[in-house]
Parts: structure tokens; C-alpha cells; sequence
């Protein structure tokens, strides 16, 4: 029997050395499996990284690109309303300058009108002036005709008088 426990026990040993070893190869299997996914894992950041890297190096050109862009446009647009403003500026003393014009045309208008109402006046008061004084000589003289009609008919009123006051005495 004690035999057979030194076999069972001999047995136990070799189970537990066998499971020991097995238990040791599991982990150094294990080890080995982690390694391999802290080396992939590696690798995967390494790579991320670079890609990252070069994307913000991308990122940066296009950045630089677009601010020269930008600065190439504000300055073609600074040009334009350059010339913009000048041509404006340009049609404004054009505009200014017509109205000038126009003021001074307008200025010897009104006076050429007024000169004209003015020896139109003077015309229309000459003639007036000459009518009236026509028209009082015509009644200077139509009154001086009536004068002379009524002293006409009074001298003829008295000599009818004096006659009949004359045949008047006589016939009776």
C-alpha cells in the first residue's frame, strides 16, 4: 500500500509539475500574446501618429495656401475698389462740372429773360406812354371840337335869340 502511495503520490507530484508546467507555459503564452498586442498596439499608435503628422502637415499647407489665397484676394480687391473709388471720384468732378455748366446756362438765361421782360416793359411802356399821349391829344382835341361845336350852337342859340328878339319887337 505504500507502494501504491508513493505511486499516488509520485503521481500527484508529476500532476502538479505537469499542471505547474502547463500553467507556466499558459503565461509565458499569455506574456508572449500580450506582447504581440503591445507590439501591434505600437505600431498601430506609431502609424497613427505619422498619419496624424502628416495630416497637420497637410493641414498646415493648406492653411498657408489659403492665407496666401486670402491675402492675394484682399489685395486684388483693395485694387478694384481703387479704381472703383477713382472712377467714382472721376464721374463726381464730371457731374460737378456739368452742373457748373448747367448753373452758368441757367444764370444767362435768367438774365437774358430779364433783359428781354426788361425792353419788353420798356417797350410796352413807350408804347403806352404813346398811346396815352395819343389818346389825350385826341381828346384835347375832340373836347376842343366839342368846345367849339357848343360855342357853335350857342353863337347860332344867341342869333336865333337876337333874332327872334329882333323880329320879335318888330312884329308886334
Amino acid at each position: 500500500v505504500q507502494a501504491y502511495l508513493t505511486k499516488v503520490e509520485q503521481k500527484v507530484k508529476e500532476l502538479e509539475v505537469t499542471n505547474e508546467a502547463e500553467k507556466i507555459a499558459i503565461k509565458i503564452a499569455m506574456d508572449a500574446n500580450n506582447y504581440k498586442v503591445d507590439e501591434k498596439r505600437s505600431e498601430h499608435l506609431e502609424k497613427r501618429i505619422k498619419e496624424l503628422q502628416d495630416h497637420e502637415e497637410y493641414v498646415k499647407q493648406v492653411i498657408a495656401s489659403q492665407e496666401m489665397k486670402k491675402k492675394q484676394y484682399l489685395a486684388n480687391l483693395e485694387l478694384s475698389l481703387d479704381k472703383a473709388t477713382k472712377r467714382k471720384e472721376d464721374h463726381l468732378a464730371k457731374v460737378v462740372e456739368n452742373v457748373k455748366v448747367e448753373e452758368i446756362k441757367i444764370t444767362e438765361a435768367k438774365e437774358r429773360r430779364e433783359k428781354e421782360e426788361k425792353d419788353l416793359q420798356e417797350r410796352i411802356k413807350t408804347s403806352l406812354t404813346e398811346k396815352l399821349i395819343k389818346a389825350e391829344e385826341n381828346q384835347a382835341t375832340k373836347e376842343e371840337e366839342m368846345k367849339l361845336k357848343i360855342e357853335e350852337k350857342q353863337r347860332k342859340a344867341d342869333l336865333v335869340k337876337q333874332n327872334k328878339l329882333s323880329l320879335g319887337p318888330e312884329s308886334a
